[in-house]
């Protein structure tokens, strides 16, 4: 095997890696566990917002303009939002040791 094939078969690996990581974590993410770290993740956020703005950059002529345009309120809107984001759960990858989440079944009235 040559070091190209050897580099490509390295890059296949790594991107499989890190596409299972994502859908690992995207399923963490949806569990009851996942939603009490992006709750804790969002009030820390908020609570590091005054810490954040005073930042050397935020001195800066652009991190004044930045600041004046709202920083906190850019901040607390993305804190918001990872707090009430639900992700759906995505397919999991295999081997990654959790169940395939349940498809919906039909329901058998018909109109």
């Amino acid at each position: 095997m040559n070091a190209t094939a050897e580099l490509g078969h390295l890059l296949d690996a790594l991107g499989d890696a890190i596409e299972r990581g994502a859908d690992q974590t995207r399923v963490f993410l949806a569990s009851p566990a996942g939603r009490r770290v992006r709750s804790l993740t969002a009030s820390g956020l908020l609570l590091a917002t005054p810490m954040v703005l005073r930042h050397p950059f935020f001195r800066t002529p652009l991190g004044r303009a930045i600041e004046i345009g709202g920083a906190a309120a850019l901040i607390a809107k993305g804190a918001a939002i990872i707090r009430d984001w639900e992700p759906a759960p995505g397919p999991v990858a295999p081997g990654s040791g959790s169940p395939a989440p349940a498809r919906a079944r039909p329901s058998s009235s018909t109109p």
